[in-house]
């Protein structure tokens, strides 16, 4: 917030300055990674671990360029993610569906414990940086929802078994072959249930967590922090920072 109103309150011809000798370190630093690579490529150089880091601090330089070139509609897009309810819900479900890949990278046991640990770690910081209603609020919606998928889960579940046991019952198979088949939709059944299972129960879990804390942050923030918390409101932005009574 403080650098919000530090760029509000700034001359705009200033911060039009910096914007663009960002930009221009940015496309220069940009040709000169195109330019090493199109070196090493034409004349197979082979790249070392030295060349290997020096991309990888041009390309990180080039970013944090590009980040500063576009400082407003950084900040702007930071304050509709962490501020709005559709913005968090957004950035949620990204989030989200980043963990069903990697729980589902786990399970075939081409991921490690360590990346999804750190990444739940990183969703919970995430929410308690939002605003408090926000994240609260969205959070529960996703929390009902993926509720909701459990138990439709459960209901396509039940209402398959039983289409499966009307159609045996009523078809000309003879018992055994009745058994076997009903043996198969039960296993294909079984599959579909864990499956879904293995993504819903971690995401629920998770959701869960950071709803308990969200709202217990909300509780703090109201009663032991005089309501001061991330805002999309100026002059309380103003306040906060200025330390405005």
């Amino acid at each position: 917030m403080k650098v919000k109103f530090f760029l509000d309150n700034i001359d705009y011809i200033i911060l039009s300055k910096i914007e663009n000798v960002f930009k221009v370190i940015g496309r220069i630093i940009a040709t000169l990674i195109i330019f090493i690579l199109l070196i090493c490529y034409f004349f197979d150089i082979n790249q070392n671990n030295d060349s290997i880091n020096i991309l990888i601090s041009l390309i990180i330089t080039m970013i944090l360029c590009f980040i500063v070139s576009h400082i407003d509609d950084v900040y702007d897009l930071l304050y509709f993610l962490f501020t709005t309810l559709r913005g968090y819900i957004i950035l949620s479900i990204v989030i989200n569906f980043i963990l069903t890949l990697t729980i589902l990278q786990i399970f075939h046991l081409q991921a490690k414990y360590s990346f999804f640990i750190i990444f739940i770690i990183i969703y919970i910081f995430i929410s308690l940086l939002s605003n408090s209603n926000v994240s609260t609020t969205a959070n529960t919606i996703i929390e009902i929802l993926l509720a909701l998928l459990s138990l439709l889960k459960t209901i396509i579940s039940y209402y398959f078994n039983k289409k499966t046991i009307d159609i045996f019952s009523n078809s000309t198979f003879d018992e055994a072959s009745k058994d076997e088949l009903t043996k198969l939709f039960s296993v294909t059944e079984n599959n579909f249930i864990y499956q879904i299972d293995l993504i819903l129960l971690p995401l629920l879990f998770i959701n869960g967590l950071t709803l308990l804390l969200c709202t217990i942050q909300s509780y703090w923030i109201k009663e032991y922090n005089d309501k001061r918390e991330i805002t999309r409101d100026y002059k309380l932005i103003e306040k906060y920072v200025t330390n405005k009574t």
